[in-house]
């Protein structure tokens, strides 16, 4: 009998251990990621008002032949650190990995665009994903900044959890800026004007 009950005593301080040290290495992992992640750069976001030009063109698109858009324009970027941009039907969706303790950890962000008052396109941070972890906005925007190797015109504000593209801003073959009219993704409506500038 008193066999029996030493057995038991031994499976549970076991067990006990093993959790213990499974806690330990769980909370061991969350601090070593805490120290890896960057801290959120200030940066507020200053709204612009609307251009009165004439728009030359209007364009209506489909969140199919906006995400086929972002495939095409994403080969001819030569990237350290890949990362993919779908247009979902509820957001954006930003995907990527991050290099720690020799591994790629996946990073995901979802975010909800909203149309500027000058046509530009603003996305708000919605959720983030470091690997199996939900991190703070702040840290997952910063990080984001840090790893993509975005152009000019697309201004990452860590502290607002927001991207700013300036599609107004940008200019294609040196000659064609974009203004955004309407991003509605539930109803598969995207309207761009086109501009010729001198």
């Amino acid at each position: 009998m008193m066999c029996m009950n030493e057995k038991r005593n031994y499976w549970k301080v076991a067990f006990i251990s093993l959790v213990a040290v499974c806690v330990c290495l769980i909370i061991a992992f969350i601090l070593m990621v805490r120290v890896y992640l960057p801290e959120a750069e200030p940066s507020h976001y200053t709204p612009q008002p609307a251009g009165g030009e004439q728009a030359l063109l209007h364009i209506n698109s489909s969140r199919e032949q906006l995400n086929q858009l972002i495939a095409e324009a994403s080969l001819d970027v030569e990237e350290e650190t890949p990362y993919t941009v779908e247009v979902l039907a509820n957001g954006i969706e930003f995907r990527s990995t991050f290099p720690i303790l020799g591994q790629s950890v996946p990073i995901t962000v979802q975010f909800i665009p909203e149309v500027a008052e000058n046509g530009d396109l603003l996305l708000e941070a919605e959720s983030f994903s470091f690997g199996l972890f939900n991190i703070p906005s702040e840290q997952a925007m910063q990080l984001m900044s840090n790893v993509a190797d975005l152009p000019d015109w697309i201004i990452i504000h860590p502290s607002e959890s927001l991207i700013e593209v300036n599609i107004s801003e940008a200019r294609f073959n040196d000659r064609y800026s974009f203004r955004i009219q309407q991003f509605d993704l539930e109803n598969d409506q995207i309207d761009i004007e086109m501009f010729v500038n001198d």
